[in-house]
């Protein structure tokens, strides 16, 4: 009986981590920032209503992010849509923004479906390369759960995001932790 519990748990530990797979799922609690490292859910080229925080990405496969085009996407060059879900425990900010660095070519992002800035443009395609970008959230969006959606356009085998999107609870900050020179301020309505 014993041997026997010791396998099912055995088994349970090794089964574990595929009820994970499929979904990419951070916690804010009062920490100043959330380096959101990790696998993210993707889709290729354009999806109806992936902006939407109640759309149905459980069937999305994941990608590590940070990446490379070339080393994710293959000859693919097109849009893709990347997706994660992030729990709040604690105040809801009310200065929070999405730091996101080295990316390229064009970007479009939505926090519960509300668009929170863009870089670069997709038709006709303007890319913008490795420019540092600072979303602004609104503090009325926030919920328990919410859902970042970011669109992204890769036009070579050098396009994709080199560094992890950062969500800042407090953009505003100037104690010298965050350093927001020379990048590119999205503000939308």
């Amino acid at each position: 009986m014993t041997a026997l519990r010791l396998g099912l748990i055995a088994l349970f530990i090794a089964w574990a981590p595929s009820l994970q797979a499929g979904q990419c799922r951070f916690t804010l609690n009062n920490q100043s920032a959330l380096k959101m490292e990790g696998a993210f859910l993707y889709a290729r080229g354009q999806v109806a209503s992936a902006r939407d925080p109640a759309f149905a990405d459980e069937s999305w496969a994941t990608m590590k992010v940070q990446f490379r085009w070339q080393d994710t996407m293959g000859a693919y060059r097109g849009e893709i849509w990347l997706r994660c879900h992030i729990t709040l425990f604690g105040q809801r900010p009310e200065a929070a923004g999405l730091r996101l660095r080295d990316i390229s070519d064009a970007d479009e992002v939505y926090f519960n479906g509300i668009r929170i800035g863009q870089t670069g443009s997709f038709a006709p395609l303007k890319p913008v390369f490795s420019e540092e970008r600072l979303y602004m959230i609104p503090a009325s969006a926030w919920q328990e759960d919410n859902v970042i959606a970011i669109r992204l356009y890769g036009s070579s085998a050098l396009s994709g995001m080199k560094s992890a999107p950062v969500l800042i609870r407090d953009a505003t900050t100037t104690d010298g932790r965050f350093r927001f020179e020379g990048m590119a301020l999205a503000f939308s309505t």
